[in-house]
């Protein structure tokens, strides 16, 4: 189905399309992934009530950063221009 609708309007932006790209959306899941963890854990440990709040600003920061990297590396791999 992707395929035809990528032949059709010529375009399809999954994310992980490039393999370079590929590797920096999986980096950033996984990343995510410790994230919520850490957060899990100092959660159910109950006497660090700010570390869910804390490890949320760096997800952040870290989203930021990598969607920038996936941008420039997309760019870079397809020859977009953007």
């Amino acid at each position: 189905l992707m395929r035809s609708w990528a032949q059709k309007n010529g375009v399809m932006v999954t994310g992980v399309t490039p393999k370079k790209a590929r590797w920096v959306a999986f980096g950033l899941g996984g990343l995510f992934l410790i994230l919520m963890g850490l957060s899990l854990y100092t959660g159910r440990r109950g006497d660090m009530i700010w570390a869910p709040f804390a490890l949320a600003a760096i997800g952040f920061v870290c989203a930021l950063a990598l969607s920038r990297l996936w941008f420039r590396v997309y760019r870079a791999e397809t020859g977009a221009k953007g």
